[in-house]
């Protein structure tokens, strides 16, 4: 009897694993229109979001005293 053991890694900035196929010419479209009048876009960074979600949750004193 043989046992295989699997090793588990977490994935690497912006690998995914499950490859990405090409979004279709008028989905790509419409996604641009969407970030022309700069709105957010399902599928693609969120750059405010990320800068919100990365700040504390509560306010943190400078000085605690």
């Amino acid at each position: 009897m043989t046992t295989m053991t699997m090793y588990w890694r977490p994935l690497r900035k912006r690998e995914e694993s499950i490859p990405r196929i090409p979004d279709a010419p008028i989905y790509e479209a419409l996604a641009q229109g969407w970030v022309l009048a700069g709105r957010s876009v399902p599928a693609r960074d969120d750059v405010e979001w990320a800068e919100l979600a990365g700040q504390a949750p509560w306010p943190v004193a400078d000085d605690a005293r």
